[in-house]
């Protein structure tokens, strides 16, 4: 066994993207001949995503859109070059790219699931926070708008002086309420209230 080379079988992720003229249903048969291909190089598949379509960064052979898939697999070196090739000539396959990765197992996947799940409660908790703080901040706001309309409102109104009563006006009410009591004065002088 030589020592820069191991006996394991290398790991590939394969990320490719077919053109939008088929529908997610006419897809299948594209996919199935990549995993034909995969498996006539004596490969496994450990990981299959489809990951929808979405919108490219450029125009590929006129299309704007295009559909990703994304499979993790072990495979032979020889065989991967013929894969490489065959996924070049293939019409339907817009463009792919393969990678050597490491292979991970089942314990690595499961605390980088739970990091995830960590970093993503972090992230709530900080949202909420800050939603949190958002509401005071906007009702602090709001009592100190409402306190400066009550203080403007105070402040007018003691500025604003009275009217002042004409002299015709206080005149006016001093003989209107001297001919009252004297209206008044005869009234309870007199016996009509008790007939």
């Amino acid at each position: 066994m030589s020592k820069t080379k191991s006996d394991k079988i290398p790991h590939y992720e394969l990320l490719y993207l077919v053109s939008n003229k088929y529908s997610e249903n006419e897809l299948e048969p594209v996919k199935e001949k990549v995993l034909k291909a995969i498996a006539a190089g004596k490969g496994i598949v450990t990981y299959d995503e489809f990951m929808g379509k979405r919108r490219l960064a450029y125009a590929i052979k006129g299309f704007r859109y295009g559909y990703y898939q994304v499979l993790e697999f072990d495979l032979e070196g020889a065989a991967m070059a013929k894969l490489d090739k065959d996924l070049k000539l293939d019409h339907e396959i817009l463009r792919h790219q393969i990678i050597r990765k490491v292979a991970k197992d089942p314990e690595v996947l499961k605390k980088e699931a739970e990091a995830r799940h960590r970093r993503q409660e972090v992230a709530a908790a900080e949202i909420a926070s800050a939603i949190a703080q958002t509401k005071e901040a906007v009702k602090a706001e709001t009592e100190k708008k409402e306190a400066l309309v009550v203080n403007t409102t105070k402040k007018i109104a003691e500025e604003t002086p009275t009217p002042k009563k004409s002299k015709l006006a206080e005149e006016t009410t001093l003989e209107s309420q001297e001919e009252l009591d004297s209206k008044l004065d005869k009234i309870l002088g007199s016996d009509i209230l008790y007939k």
